[in-house]
This record gives structure tokens, C-alpha cells and sequence, in this order.
């Protein structure tokens, strides 16, 4: 694997970092058994699966593997036609490493949807939901995904509230209106304190030339805010209805014992045990006039690939940065001992 290509500081979207985020408050401040009897309620299934809660929660307990989770954040503001993915993510667990490798494709990614035909991949949720979306990337890729999270936005919004705002520094003017869904963003530039609704906003605007990529970004600064003003909580009671609305709009088929096995497992890892895959892709306007994001099929191997045998491994590779300094030692070992060995020969030679 090229780790190379990974950055070890990641740029995570919105819905990664939040149930991270989450994870940590609730157990330091709750603890995880209180965690896990609020995700109790999240837990759905996909159509189909034939896995019961009680062999899922054996299979958890006895072999916690590595695997894949399609991390979903879901807009289902009311005046939608239906629930599109804003936020698509794929997240590899490898409990062995206790690493996270997240890979997050662009919403306007062009991809075959299966009896739909050639689009954008976030039209898949409005499509089939989650199944769908599913078997779009496991398609696209040639991947296999275990697992699913779907977060609904309205449930941060809602949390923001309860934590009494989130202060945020607004770059620039932000002004967008869709008149077809209801949005409509006018934030000032300058450091603000932004309610529930207004955060969003910083969130999900993308009217200027960075488009998703600049929308990424603040997604980052937008959690960052969230976790400093979450820990400033010192009573339970303030920090229980922030989890119930975060959690409010979560649903995974990731069985509660297994997601506490988890949180206790990644419980105060190191900050660069999330590594972010450096995705590369191109945009452009197709012949239908709307922008997409191409990634092209050699690329696409090169995520498989990467994503496979993160998957598979059991230790960590030695660094880059020891493997040379260990390299550097043997050939000064090397050299020293060609030089006395040469240095005895020349005293030998001489004696004669």
C-alpha cells in the first residue's frame, strides 16, 4: 500500500468526525454503556438481511474484523421532492491497526445507477435509499460494503440549538436561493455565534468556485466548533439532550455491541490513526450542461486496491523514516566493518 498517498491529518466531512466527536464526549463524560443504549434505537437493518440482533451480537464478541461502512449524511429538509446523500463516505475499520482509513467521494460523482441509469451518485438515495446507494459504489468500485450509517442533518441542527450556538468565523459573504427546496443562506462574513439553522447553512453552501471542495473544508472547521463547545459541558444533564439529537436521526445496522466494542476499542487513539484516501478526480460539464465529477477506472483499481489490503493487514508497516534509519545503520555497520577488516589486511601485508 502507498501510504504516501494518504494524509495522516484527515479532511473528513461532516458525518465521520460528528459520531467520532460524539463517541468521545458521551463516554468520557457518560460513559459508553449510556452511549449504547442510545444507538439501541438506531439500529435498522437493510432489507433482506438475514443476520439476527443475537447473532450479531455474538459474532461481535467473538471476531471483530475489519471492515467497510458507507457512512451517509442525509438532507431531508420538508419541501424535497426525497432524501438525497449530501455526504458519502466510505470508512474502513481495522480494529487490529485500531486505524480508520476514510474515503469520501463528491455528491456530483458520475456513476451507473442500476435501473437508472448514468447520473449523479447522490441521486441514489432519492432513487432506492440506502440499498441502492450501496450497490451503486459496491459497483462502481468493486468493493464489498459491510455496513451502513445514515445521519440526517435536521438532528444537527437541532443539537446546535441545544448547545446554544456554535461560533464560526465566515470567511466571506455566503447569499444562495433555491426557491425549489426552501434554502436560503445569507450569512454575514466575520466571527458569529450561529444558531442550529444558520451553521447548517455554512455547512451546505457551495455557490462559489470550490463548490464540494470548499464545502469539505467547512464541514471540518463546522465539527471542530461543535466538539470545543460540546466539551465545555460539565453536568450530564446539559449533555444528554445534545446525544438525543445527534442520535435522534442516526440509523446503522451496525448492532449496539458491536458499536460499543468499537468505541471502547478506538477509545483514545492518537489523532492520526484516521487516515483520509487522497482521492483524485476531475470536473466538468457534460454534454447535458450539468457538472460532474469523473474518477476514471484506473483510479478507481487504485482505491480497490488500497482499500483490500488495508483491510487485510494485521501490524503496522514499519515507517518510511525507520526503515531508512535502519537501512542507514546497516550500511555504516557494513562500511565499518569492510574498513577494519581491509585495515587488519593492510597490517598483515605490512608485518611481512
Amino acid at each position: 500500500m502507498t501510504r504516501k498517498r494518504m494524509h495522516k491529518k484527515t479532511r473528513t466531512a461532516l458525518i465521520v468526525i460528528t459520531v467520532i466527536a460524539v463517541t468521545i464526549v458521551v463516554s468520557a463524560v457518560l460513559g459508553v454503556s449510556v452511549l449504547k443504549g442510545f444507538m439501541k434505537d438506531s439500529y435498522k437493518p437493510l432489507p433482506g438481511s438475514t443476520e439476527t440482533p443475537e447473532q450479531a451480537a455474538k459474532d461481535a464478541k467473538k471476531n471483530l474484523d475489519s471492515f467497510t461502512i458507507l457512512l451517509l449524511g442525509v438532507d431531508s429538509r420538508e419541501g424535497e421532492r426525497g432524501a438525497r446523500s449530501d455526504t458519502v463516505i466510505l470508512a474502513t475499520v481495522n480494529p487490529h491497526l485500531e486505524e480508520v482509513m476514510l474515503l469520501s467521494l463528491p455528491r456530483d460523482t458520475y456513476v451507473n445507477i442500476p435501473k437508472y441509469g448514468n447520473t449523479k451518485l447522490n441521486h441514489a438515495m432519492a432513487y432506492g435509499d440506502v440499498p441502492l446507494v450501496k450497490e451503486t459504489i459496491e459497483n462502481f468500485l468493486s468493493i464489498k460494503i459491510d455496513h451502513y450509517m445514515t445521519i440526517d442533518f435536521e438532528g444537527f441542527r437541532e443539537a446546535i440549538d441545544v448547545l446554544g450556538g456554535i461560533n464560526i468565523d465566515v470567511p466571506k459573504n455566503m447569499r444562495y436561493y433555491d426557491p425549489t427546496d426552501g434554502t436560503n443562506i445569507n450569512l454575514k462574513k466575520g466571527y458569529q455565534l450561529l444558531d442550529g439553522k444558520n451553521a447548517l447553512d455554512y455547512v451546505r453552501f457551495r455557490a462559489d468556485a470550490e463548490a464540494d471542495y470548499g464545502r469539505m473544508r467547512r464541514q471540518q472547521e463546522f465539527i471542530r466548533a461543535i466538539a470545543e463547545k460540546a466539551t465545555e459541558f460539565t453536568s450530564v444533564t446539559r449533555v444528554i439532550p445534545f446525544i438525543e439529537k445527534v442520535t435522534s436521526g442516526v440509523k446503522t445496522d451496525i448492532y449496539p455491541t458491536k458499536m460499543e466494542l468499537l468505541i471502547r476499542k478506538f477509545f483514545g487513539v492518537r489523532g492520526d490513526a484516521i487516515q483520509s484516501f487522497a482521492l483524485e478526480s476531475r470536473s466538468y460539464i457534460g454534454n447535458d450542461g450539468i457538472w460532474y465529477v469523473d474518477i476514471t477506472k484506473q483510479e478507481r483499481e487504485r482505491i480497490r486496491t488500497t482499500l483490500t489490503e488495508f483491510k487485510k493487514m494485521k501490524t503496522k508497516p514499519a515507517p518510511l523514516q525507520e526503515e531508512l534509519s535502519d537501512k542507514d545503520t546497516a550500511d555504516n555497520q557494513s562500511t565499518k566493518n569492510q574498513s577494519n577488516q581491509s585495515n587488519k589486511k593492510a597490517g598483515v601485508e605490512g608485518s611481512r
